[in-house]
């Protein structure tokens, strides 16, 4: 019992600072991406920080390495300091893609297209460069094949990129293939990762932030080690869901498809501030 009431005030003191500490980044943040430009029309147009997201990967980055510090890692999780510095590598990635990408170039046939025909790096080029590693060296700490890390990750931060049009679309298919998920095994510190997603979940609700590539790169990270701890059915379905995503968005627009669907319409706009 008393190992259990340890348990829980850990997790409880671990949430609660993950989450004053990704308030505060958060809004030290916003000051410094309207100071330095990196602002981008949210759904409604206006001009507001673009990849917010990042101080969710900080805050659960440092959690990680705090619970490292204190306790040894479990025998049959990947060490904490190789979660946080793939976190870390991933999250980076997406934040250059947030401040300094452009809406010219879209999917990864026109990413690949463009550094064709120009012959020098796109942001989005770079997002196909090191999440495949990160997800490697993520599974070879898991003892899973890193070919199928490098798959699985890559596809996982690219469908939630592609739905991130919206406010609070990535995070409600995060926490759809979250419920299944999660069923096999938590991200390394959960508590402090869902602690700190809740002031962000607040911001991309009310249009003030745009939770970004960095956001949804943290979001497939924290997804990425359960699915490797999952039945093969089921990591393999969700990869193939995603897969389907990439595959249908080279060809017509989410957005416009969600649209049209007066199901899908209602769930993308529940909880969105109007």
């Amino acid at each position: 019992m008393g190992e259990v009431l340890f348990g829980l005030f850990r997790s409880g003191l671990e949430a609660l600072t993950a989450g004053v500490a990704a308030a505060g980044m958060a809004a030290a943040y916003g000051r410094l991406a309207v100071r330095f430009g990196w602002v981008k029309p949210n759904a409604d147009g206006r001009p507001v920080p673009a990849g917010t997201g990042l101080a969710l990967a900080l805050g659960w980055g440092a959690a990680l390495v705090a619970d490292h510090a204190l306790l040894p890692d479990p025998a049959d999780r990947p060490k904490a300091p190789a979660v946080a510095a793939g976190l870390l590598a991933v999250a980076a990635t997406g934040w250059v893609d947030d401040a300094f990408g452009t809406t010219a170039v879209r999917g990864i046939l026109g990413h690949l297209r463009a550094i064709r025909r120009t012959l020098r790096p796109t942001t989005g080029g770079l997002r196909l460069v090191v999440y495949p590693v990160a997800g490697a060296l993520g599974a070879a700490a898991s003892g899973a094949p890193p070919a199928w890390g490098a798959l699985l990750f890559s596809t996982l931060a690219h469908g939630l990129n592609l739905l991130d049009k919206r406010p609070l679309r990535a995070l409600k298919a995060f926490a759809l293939v979250a419920l299944p998920a999660f069923s096999f095994g938590g991200p390394p510190a959960g508590a402090a990762f869902f602690g700190g997603l809740v002031p962000l979940l607040s911001a991309d609700r009310r249009k003030t932030a745009l939770f970004g590539e960095a956001g949804v790169a943290t979001l497939a990270w924290a997804l990425f080690f359960p699915l490797l701890q999952a039945p093969p059915a089921v990591a393999g379905g969700v990869w193939a869901v995603f897969a389907g995503l990439a595959a249908l968005a080279e060809r017509t627009s989410l957005s416009a498809r969600i649209e049209r669907s007066r199901r899908l319409s209602a769930l993308d706009r529940l909880g969105v501030r109007p």
